[in-house]
């Protein structure tokens, strides 16, 4: 899998390391790389599962007004929409653990979703964008994350934003204990074919 990614969201710079000198034959016009650093990638890319009856589950933090794009699972852009409604799901120690929200389904024109649908959150999806299945590889190497959404944003055929989650104590390190503390959140960004983590979303366990 070779990702690559254009996200307008995703404020990225680039840093020119000064080339050393080219042997002459590497200056008689033969195309000469400059090595570059990759900064630091930031998005504030959420992902929902929607219903067929214009509602749905958001595992990051939604508010009304938020738009997104309509992926549906059988690769179709629906169109973006907006968030008509966002109720905080709490557990029994008071931590807020998902959204439901409602979505103004006129906005997609007629169209209609099957159950399974996906409202990406706070990312730029090309009208040629699509919800990728089956993604079974999680960039880094942490042995305990588990894909949960992968998205080809641009429509070129390879993903370029995920999301995995994964058990973490306080310190947002995976962990194996029997009951862990927080579960965490990575959302991956492809930028010149490396995975970047732009963001790790932390929520606290309630085990009671």
């Amino acid at each position: 899998m070779r990702p690559r990614s254009s996200f307008a969201l995703a404020a990225i710079t680039a840093v020119v390391t000064a080339a050393a000198a080219q042997p002459a034959a590497a200056r008689r016009g033969r195309a000469v790389r400059v090595p570059r650093s990759l900064a630091a990638v930031t998005t504030n890319a959420r992902f929902c599962s929607l219903h067929e009856d214009d509602r749905g589950l958001c595992f990051g933090t939604v508010a009304v007004g938020d738009v997104g794009a309509v992926l549906t699972a059988d690769g179709e852009h629906l169109g973006e929409t907006v968030i008509t409604e966002a109720i905080a799901n709490t557990n029994r120690c008071g931590g807020v653990e998902n959204w439901s929200i409602r979505i103004d389904r006129g906005r997609l024109g007629g169209r209609y979703f099957d159950y399974g649908a996906t409202l990406v959150v706070g990312a730029r999806v090309e009208p040629e964008g699509k919800i990728v299945p089956g993604v079974g590889a999680v960039p880094g190497d942490n042995p305990l994350a588990t894909v949960m959404y992968a998205a080809d944003t641009d429509g070129d055929g390879q993903v370029d934003l995920l999301s995995d989650q994964y058990p973490c104590d306080s310190a947002k390190r995976p962990t194996r204990a029997n009951y862990p503390s927080h579960m965490c959140s990575e959302y991956w960004v492809a930028v010149r074919d490396h995975w970047q983590r732009a963001r790790v979303d932390q929520q606290a366990v309630c085990n009671r």
